[in-house]
């Protein structure tokens, strides 16, 4: 059985959204962990295991031309909905450190829900690459399996430093 068959069995006796929660995996030394989706629940060893709802946030990227990256890629994923229809998920599968994702909190598993103002659900893959590769500003709700939303407040620190190190020239 896979993390993510428990979880689905888990969900379904407490009448819980699959797609809206992950397991918290409690370890000897009381350190908590998020294991893979697709990893054998068998190999685990941990002391508790936890049903967390995934949290939602926010993200604001920006670029001044289209040859600078935002710093992340994308997978797709067809999910089959509650309707039994196939709906489209993307998911983020890389992260450069240090880039602008970096910086905004992503990480590798996080789940774009809207970009731009669209359900990714109702879109499809090619508009999808072409939005992420064409646009000089991404607006994206994120859905991730971690207990908090990133911390902005680095971010916040970076952005008000260099707005501090601007300097306006003297009139002449």
């Amino acid at each position: 059985m896979t993390v993510e068959d428990v979880l689905w069995s888990a969900c379904l006796k407490k009448q819980l959204a699959p797609s809206d929660h992950f397991l918290h995996i409690k370890q000897e030394n009381d350190e908590y962990y998020t294991p893979p989706r697709t990893e054998l629940f068998d190999n685990l060893t941990y002391e508790e295991v936890e049903i967390c709802a995934k949290v939602l946030y926010q993200v604001e990227l920006l670029r001044c031309n289209l040859e600078v990256l935002f710093g992340f890629s994308v997978e797709a994923e067809l999910i089959e909905n509650a309707d039994h229809q196939d709906e489209l998920c993307v998911y983020v599968s890389r992260v450069e450190e240090n880039s602008q994702a970096y910086e905004q909190g992503l990480i590798k598993g996080d789940e774009i829900m809207v970009i731009n103002g669209a359900i990714v659900s109702d879109l499809d893959m090619m508009y999808i690459e072409s939005v992420l590769q064409e646009e000089l500003s991404l607006c994206m709700m994120m859905r991730s399996a971690r207990t908090e939303p990133p911390d902005m407040a680095g971010v916040m620190r970076t952005t008000d430093d260099y707005i501090e190190s601007l300097v306006c020239p003297p009139p002449p």
